[in-house]
């Protein structure tokens, strides 16, 4: 029994060390929406603990601005410690031009 309990304990501590980074995230201009994987977690500037054990993406938007993604890429070392690259971010976004605020219509003639 002792064994058995031993063993349950052991899964549960090494399944709750989760490696995590600080990862910086700044834009210009600031506050930019910053979501995480999808999940807004939220605007720059900004530091978040991210786990090192999988990429992420990370989405920045601004009202204006094109969005842009920055995919922070996991790496596996030879000395068994992952981490995230790049290790901080410095966004420059780029404001929308063209078409933004017109209203285009469009018909579409379907032909049997």
């Amino acid at each position: 029994m002792k064994k058995v309990l031993l063993f349950a304990v052991t899964g549960l501590l090494v399944s709750a060390c989760v490696a995590y980074q600080r990862v910086g995230i700044e834009s210009a201009p600031d506050a930019a929406e910053v979501y995480l994987d999808g999940e807004l977690v939220g605007t720059t500037p900004l530091e978040l603990r991210v786990p090192t054990g999988a990429d992420h993406s990370v989405f920045l938007k601004k009202e204006g601005f094109q969005p842009r993604m920055v995919v922070l890429d996991q790496n596996q070392p030879g000395d068994g410690i992952d981490f995230l690259t790049p290790a901080d971010l410095r966004v420059r976004l780029v404001p929308r031009t063209g078409m933004q605020g017109r209203e285009v219509e469009v018909e579409i003639d379907k032909q049997e």
